[in-house]
């Protein structure tokens, strides 16, 4: 049962049990004080047990808690049994926990969920909760709580909070530009920034500064103005207007294999380069992952890292 729970969140039960105060102890391990909260949460629902009694603005130590702490010196042997004591009713076999996870729609629904079967069958407890949407969206979730990390696209998004973040390079895909076979004026042949650029484009802001970063890696220059005739967040729709021949649009390349390989859209590749885009792992920097969290990072660390 003991290596069920991480022994950091016994750490932190100690210091606190020592200062009984959370902002002390928050300054211990140069940490915010609600992270230690939730540590201390998270160390509660994990045993099955309350720990602290929480007056007003102080805290004072459960009879449960002042159990667990006159046996946290004692041999770890007689700590596990403490513990398992805590938790009977709980499966000592698997971990368990529930991890909430944002990341882009098409990359959540197509690759996380997938993987999350076969992580799950490891480990049956574990549970995921998963929001879904574009960065500036699910860096909301993120300020207000409601995940506790995310794969997102890289980019300008987090310039005002990135002293806050803890940012990594995660998975990697390739982006590129394309159109339908039918839309009049396109050609897979085009090379010139002229020729591609008075295309109708469609684009993720109205200011096409995603297809800008296509154009400025491919010619070193992005064109001075461009009226995109459909804006969406939601690269699902923009792939429906390319099937519709409303537009050109930049596209990671394994949303539209089938269509390429089929010859239904043309891919323009006015250079053959390959233009990639890395998907980040965001987290706060003074986050306390749970070990449900480490598995499921540790998994996803595990994967390939060019998305195909």
């Amino acid at each position: 049962m003991l290596n069920q729970i991480d022994l950091n969140l016994l750490v932190i039960f100690e210091k606190i049990a020592g200062t009984l105060s959370v902002k002390q102890t928050a300054a211990v391990f140069n940490v915010t004080p609600s992270a230690i909260s939730q540590a201390m949460a998270k160390l509660e629902n994990a045993i099955g047990t309350q720990l602290f009694i929480r007056e007003h603005k102080k805290i004072i130590l459960s009879p449960a808690g002042i159990d667990l702490l006159s046996r946290i010196n004692q041999p770890l042997a007689h700590l596990q049994n403490q513990i398992e004591d805590f938790s009977k009713e709980r499966n000592s076999k698997s971990y368990s926990g529930t991890i909430a996870i944002g990341c882009p729609s098409e990359f959540g629904s197509r690759f996380v969920i997938k993987w999350f079967s076969k992580f799950q069958k490891k480990y049956p407890d574990i549970k995921i909760k998963m929001r879904l949407g574009s960065p500036n969206t699910l860096l909301a979730y993120l300020a207000k709580g409601e995940v506790d990390f995310l794969i997102a696209d890289d980019g300008p998004y987090y310039k005002e909070v990135a002293k806050k973040l803890s940012i990594k390079e995660l998975f990697y895909e390739e982006l590129i530009v394309c159109a339908s076979q039918k839309m009049e004026g396109v050609s897979s042949r085009m090379k010139s920034f002229e020729a591609i650029s008075t295309l109708p484009h469609l684009d993720y802001a109205m200011d096409c500064s995603a297809i800008g970063i296509w154009y400025k890696y491919h010619f070193n220059k992005a064109p001075k103005k461009l009226n995109p005739v459909l804006v969406s967040e939601n690269v699902r729709a923009l792939i429906l207007g390319i099937q519709n021949g409303v537009g050109i649009a930049m596209i990671p390349k394994y949303l539209v294999k089938k269509q390429l390989e089929s010859g239904e859209f043309i891919q323009i590749s006015p250079t053959a380069n390959k233009l990639m885009n890395a998907l980040l792992l965001i987290q706060h920097n003074d986050k306390i992952p749970t070990t449900a969290e480490k598995l499921f990072l540790d998994m996803l660390e595990g994967k390939q890292k060019v998305i195909e």
